[in-house]
């Protein structure tokens, strides 16, 4: 795909993968918009986001009109969410709730808006996690698995229901960020340069299935 006629969007993009990506994006001088939700950046290019709030994700999506165009073609990368009992071995309903809120139903509410409005969208990226992976063996986390999995079946129906849309998920793996902490052995930047690779060897992706950080097509 060539980037350079395409505007990327991003969610999640102040800090971690999301803001490595955008910043490789800065780098290639490819379009994008981004999106914080409290940020002290430089917020030229971004717009505001609360992927946990309906008004945010209206607002964003209508403020988006200042910079695409219904013929405009697009690149969706939903990174924004949020991990919250990475390390809980118990069920909390009140984390589960919110991570169903910001990881599943606020980043479908997001693309099923973007989708009605914006009918070249060409690609989809859902990040996703090996903690959402029916083989995994990991007793923690468990309201971040189970929303992960939901947005795991939503991308597999994306990709029945729009066959001319990529629509792929991502597991960027153990990264160097506020969620998975200094000890992980992955940097955000380079899982922005193969995430960016992938998108621009698009011609070889299969929609409706999973990649993996520096492995390529895996199992779901």
């Amino acid at each position: 795909m060539y980037l350079k006629n395409t505007t990327t969007i991003i969610t999640g993009s102040s800090r971690g993968i999301g803001y490595a990506i955008l910043e490789l994006l800065k780098l290639k001088k490819y379009p994008f918009i981004g999106s914080y939700k409290e940020s002290n950046l430089n917020t030229d290019g971004y717009l505001p986001l609360n992927i946990g709030s309906n008004d945010s994700i209206l607002e964003f999506v209508s403020s988006c009109e200042a910079t695409l165009s219904t013929t405009t073609p697009i690149v969706l990368i939903n990174n924004a969410g949020v991990g919250l009992d990475i390390q809980d071995l118990t069920l909390d309903i009140s984390k589960l709730k919110t991570s169903l809120d910001i990881n599943l139903l606020g980043t479908v509410h997001l693309t099923e808006l973007l989708l009605e409005k914006y009918p070249n969208i060409n690609m989809i990226i859902n990040l996703t996690s090996d903690f959402s992976l029916f083989g995994n063996t990991y007793v923690s986390g468990p309201a971040y698995s189970i929303s992960k999995a939901g947005l795991n079946f939503y991308t597999v129906w994306l990709s029945n229901k729009y066959t001319n849309i990529k629509t792929i998920g991502y597991i960027p793996g153990w990264v160097k960020t506020s969620m998975g902490g200094v000890e992980a052995p992955i940097a955000a930047e380079d899982v922005a340069m193969d995430l960016i690779n992938l998108i621009e060897h698009s011609s070889k992706v299969i929609s409706g299935k999973l990649y993996k950080f520096r492995e390529g097509l895996i199992r779901w």
